[in-house]
This record gives structure tokens, sequence and C-alpha cells, in this order.
């Protein structure tokens, strides 16, 4: 049962990041209910943080997601901001493995 939960959920946290992505796309971040959804997901994606107990790994995989959240929505500006402000963190804990995660993630956006 627990697995039907879980399902649901990642359709629910599925369904809300496109209705961002689309509300990025047509009305921007400025509009008002793109905004609460914006919100809404990244609260959810900060208690998976939380969950994974705050680790560098966590916060790496969340500002990667919220990356590719801003670039599937047209915001290709704050996409490269969000992998650097990310990539400085992993260099500062001289994680080479997350630098390089990052680091194939801008190269894919920038291909």
């Amino acid at each position: 049962m627990s697995e039907e939960i879980e399902s649901g959920s990642n359709e629910s946290e599925k369904l809300l990041r496109d209705q961002v992505i689309d509300g990025l796309r047509s009305g921007g971040i400025e509009d008002s209910e793109v905004n609460k959804k914006l919100i809404e997901w990244t609260i959810k994606q900060e208690e998976r943080v939380e969950s994974a107990g705050r680790t560098v790994e966590a916060r790496v995989n969340f500002e990667i997601e919220k990356a590719k959240l801003y670039f599937e929505g047209g915001y290709i500006d704050e996409a490269f901001e969000t992998l650097d402000a990310v990539l400085y963190v992993a260099e500062q804990e001289n994680r080479n493995d997350l630098i390089e995660i990052i680091s194939d993630e801008i190269l894919r956006m920038e291909g």
C-alpha cells in the first residue's frame, strides 16, 4: 500500500512540476499563480532535502532539479545561475563527484 501512496505522490509531484514549467512558459514567474506553484514545488523539494538529512548530495540534487525546471520553463539565465551557485558549494565541499555531475548538467544545457 505504501508503494501506491508513493506512486501517487510522485504523480502529483510530476503534475506540479509540469504545471510550473507550463506556467513559466506562458505566464512567467511574475504571474501570481505561477509563483504560487513554484513556491509549492520548492517547499516539496526542500522537504525531500530535509528528509534526506540535509546532505550535500540532497542539496545538489535539489538545485539541479530546480535548474532543470527553470531551463525547461525558458528561464535560461536562472538555470545557469542556480547551477553556478551549487557548483561553488560542491567546490567548497571538495566534492569532485558532485562537481562532475553539475558540470555535466551545465554542458547538457549549453549543448
